[in-house]
Formats: C-alpha cells, sequence, structure tokens
C-alpha cells in the first residue's frame, strides 16, 4: 500500500520554513556575513528538493516520469521562492538595522580593498541602497530557481521510475 504523495505546495512550505529558522538564527547570531554560512542554506535547499521528489516518486509507487519528478521539484522551489520573498521583505521592513549593518559591511570591504575613493565607496553604498529590494527580490527569485532547478534535475535523476512497456498501454 502506497502513501499518499505530497503536494508541492506542503513541500514548498516546509523547506522554506527550514530556510526560514536557518536565515534567522544565522542573522540573530550575528553569522550573516560568512559565506559557508550563507552557501549553506542553497545545499539545504537542493538537498530537500532532492528529497521531496524522491519521496513524491515512491509515493507514486515510482510510476512518474523524469519530467514529472522535475516538475513537482521544481514546482517545490517556486513555494519556497514565494515564501523566502515575503519573508525577506518582511524582515527587512521590520528589522531595518540589519539592512544597514548590510551596508556597513560593504563599505568595509571596498575600503579595505583600497581600489576605491571615498566618493566612489559613497556612491556605491547610494547605489546598493537605491536597488536594495529589486536586488534581493531578483536575487532570492534567480538563486532559488537556479538552485531548484539543479535539485529537481538530481532528484528526478536519482528517483527509481518503472520503464512503461507498450504493451502495458494498449
Amino acid at each position: 500500500m502506497s502513501q499518499k504523495p505530497i503536494s508541492n505546495i506542503i513541500a514548498g512550505l516546509i523547506l522554506a520554513a527550514v530556510l526560514i529558522i536557518y536565515t534567522t538564527i544565522l542573522n540573530f547570531a550575528g553569522l550573516e556575513t560568512n559565506q559557508s554560512l550563507s552557501w549553506l542554506t542553497y545545499l539545504i535547499l537542493v538537498i530537500g528538493i532532492i528529497y521531496f521528489v524522491f519521496v513524491y516518486g515512491k509515493a507514486n509507487n515510482d510510476d512518474k516520469t523524469f519530467g514529472d519528478l522535475f516538475a513537482y521539484g521544481f514546482k517545490v522551489s517556486a513555494v519556497v521562492a514565494i515564501i523566502l520573498i515575503v519573508f525577506l521583505i518582511l524582515f527587512n521592513l521590520i528589522f531595518p538595522e540589519f539592512r544597514e549593518k548590510i551596508y556597513e559591511l560593504t563599505r568595509q570591504k571596498l575600503e579595505e580593498q583600497g581600489k576605491l575613493s571615498e566618493d566612489q565607496i559613497t556612491s556605491a553604498i547610494d547605489l546598493i541602497r537605491k536597488f536594495f529590494w529589486l536586488g534581493m527580490i531578483g536575487g532570492t527569485a534567480f538563486l532559488t530557481a537556479l538552485f531548484g532547478v539543479i535539485g529537481g534535475l538530481i532528484g528526478a535523476a536519482i528517483a527509481k521510475k518503472n520503464p512503461v512497456s507498450f504493451e502495458n498501454q494498449v
């Protein structure tokens, strides 16, 4: 007896909740600027999508095609992207000090590189401020979609698929 498949919306909600908890912990622990820990977010996303694609295939008695499994994984990542965008908007509105911290750290890194004058650094920070929301929303959508494709492809490739014979279709 097979189990009922998890809808892509529920899977996306679960995965988004895990990512939100992880991101919140990083922010409040002061580790949001740690590149390795930030990239771990996308590893969690890929592994989560692979897991849910695999579970989806099993729940459907391994009768789904590669395309069906990939589409399921990509839909999960779309749900995650929407939820993460809403979360990041709310988070940055509620805690604007984190946004200011990003500007300060960017300024420090530019100063440490020593390639730009003070006026150029100020202009760069002003540009980042001006396009913060567009960059945050666009970056989140793009990266979640990109890693969603990767997770969906890997999940669809490793999930067992029962071959369809032409005799069974007649």
